[in-house]
């Protein structure tokens, strides 16, 4: 197991590091059903976001349904306040259900708020009202 500050701590299972010719190069993100990777395809060179079933849940029918839902949604909602899925599948030589997103450049609202502090009443106004715009296109289609 690595050290907490090496290198090695923020990279999946720290010997998986490509799946499906998707190369990961470090975590953005952890759920209790996932984590996701800033990566690339090793194909083309282009930055993706990679998104992971957590192992304890992949041989479970109802999370895995579950998440292959998403990836089908990801790819067929198109918005511009939504992440737009890829591709997705299950690895065999990793052992891996994968999801590939569009990788969106920048902090979290989370990080943002930790560097910068308080947003401005414009800023706090314009995420609110993205988020209500992603929410009624949701809505309309009856997924919310």
């Amino acid at each position: 197991m690595p050290a907490a500050d090496s290198p090695e701590a923020d990279r999946p299972d720290y010997e998986v590091l490509e799946v499906a010719g998707y190369r990961l190069l470090r975590r953005i993100g952890e759920g209790s059903m996932s984590s996701v990777y800033v990566s690339y395809d090793v194909a083309t060179g282009t930055p993706v976001a990679v998104k992971l079933l957590a192992d304890h849940l992949a041989h479970s029918r109802e999370f895995v349904n579950r998440f292959y839902r998403e990836a089908r949604l990801c790819r067929l909602l198109s918005h511009p306040n939504l992440v737009r899925g890829q591709a997705a599948g299950f690895d065999p030589a990793t052992g891996k259900h994968y999801l590939v997103l569009e990788l969106i450049d920048g902090p979290s609202a989370q990080a943002a708020l930790a560097i910068h502090g308080r947003f401005s009443i414009g800023a706090a106004v314009q995420v609110g009202i993205d988020i209500a715009r992603a929410l009624e296109f949701l809505h309309s289609r009856h997924y919310v």
